[in-house]
């Protein structure tokens, strides 16, 4: 598509002959599917916001919500930063639990010289290791009905000891391989696909049997805030794209928060995104009502003269966007006050304004329901 065909600039760098992709105004890992066609262009897209989106997601699934009964992750894999090393120098891949019990995934870690090493998990006795190791043998016999292989690298740089490829099975007729560069992955690649995997795999001796003791595992959670709270300065701006227009998204008023979304922050100074208070999750605050269970919310606000997004996930109030650095009276509508609901099990979303439908916005957040579901009280 010509640049010339796109109406508005991109709306974080302002370029007008990059290719546009579809943004999504909450981020997608959320279960969120409301987007902005084409007013985001793909360096920006891509380069930029989607390291700060995985972060979020991250962040929110791992630590801010991972005790939610929604948020299903469970585990963790350690493939990159968290080496574990046996005792003859293979590095292997694990799965971490929530209790930080680590189990071994069937693998075959490629040592070099033509070695090869299986890795499997014993707990469950001697009997079912041999089992499984059958079954590898019995799914690499036949690579053709085999899921596509996925591939991780792993730079060796972010590791203290060297990191050997890997074939790893996450689930019957499925693999992953793990390598420090392509060609690496390529060559594991090709070795399942033309047979030879499977003829090294049938050479191991019974004398290559060994057992490790399982000892705990420590792991550390890094988080960059800053990577948080500019994903979440985005969300803010993409939202008042989709509510209020692309002309207004690009009001000069704006130009802090999206510098402040676009650019890492030098000064360590954040005066747009403020993480709620715990205060806001009592139910007899304001932002709480706004707060749906099963939902995700944004909902646009103005505190006097400054605009502000609210987000609240899982049902729980998150984070607050100043949209201007102070007052910008006549930007938005005096006294805004549209909410959109995501529903992330069914990946569907409805706006409910306070404009639009006062009635309808006063009986979904501040009339509690009776016993019998009729609605009796203002909150």
């Amino acid at each position: 598509m010509d640049w010339m065909e796109y109406e508005f600039p991109c709306l974080y760098c302002g370029d007008r002959e990059r290719p546009r992709t579809a943004e999504h105004v909450l981020q997608k890992g959320l279960g969120a599917e409301m987007i902005l066609p084409e007013d985001v262009c793909d360096e920006c897209n891509t380069k930029v916001f989607s390291p700060l989106d995985g972060d979020l997601i991250r962040y929110v699934r791992t630590i801010a919500y991972c005790d939610h009964p929604d948020v299903r992750v469970t585990r963790t894999f350690l493939q990159e930063g968290h080496p574990l090393v046996l005792q003859d120098g293979a590095w292997i891949s694990v799965r971490v639990e929530r209790n930080t019990r680590w189990v071994i995934l069937p693998q075959i870690v490629f040592l070099g010289g033509g070695r090869l090493q299986v890795s499997l998990d014993t707990s469950a006795g001697k009997d079912a290791a041999v089992a499984l190791l059958a079954n590898m043998q019995k799914e690499l016999a036949e690579p053709s009905t085999l899921n596509p292989l996925k591939t991780t690298i792993v730079d060796n740089r972010q590791s203290e000891v060297a990191i050997q490829p890997a074939l790893i099975r996450s689930a019957p007729r499925k693999y992953c391989v793990r390598a420090h560069t392509r060609e690496a992955a390529d060559e594991v690649a090709a070795d399942v696909a033309t047979g030879r995997l499977l003829a090294n795999l049938k050479s191991l001796s019974a004398a290559d049997d060994r057992t490790y003791e399982r000892p705990g595992v420590l792991t550390t959670l890094s988080v960059n805030l800053g990577h948080i709270e500019r994903a979440v300065a985005k969300v803010a701006l993409n939202f008042i794209c989709k509510i209020a227009g692309p002309g207004t998204a690009r009001n000069p008023a704006f130009d802090g928060l999206r510098a402040f979304a676009l650019l890492p922050i030098l000064d360590g100074k954040n005066e747009f995104v403020m993480k709620c208070d715990r205060a806001e999750a009592d139910n007899a605050s304001f932002l709480s009502k706004l707060a749906v269970e099963g939902h995700h919310s944004l909902a646009l606000l103005s505190a006097g003269d400054i605009p502000c997004v609210f987000l609240a996930l899982y049902g729980r109030p998150f984070m607050l966007v100043r949209l201007t650095s102070g007052p910008a009276p006549g930007v938005l509508p005096q006294n805004p006050a549209v909410v959109a609901l995501f529903d992330y099990r069914n990946k569907t979303h409805e706006i409910v304004s306070a404009t639009d439908a006062p009635l309808a916005f006063i009986r979904r957040f501040f009339v509690r329901p009776s016993d019998d579901g009729r609605p009796n009280e203002v909150r």
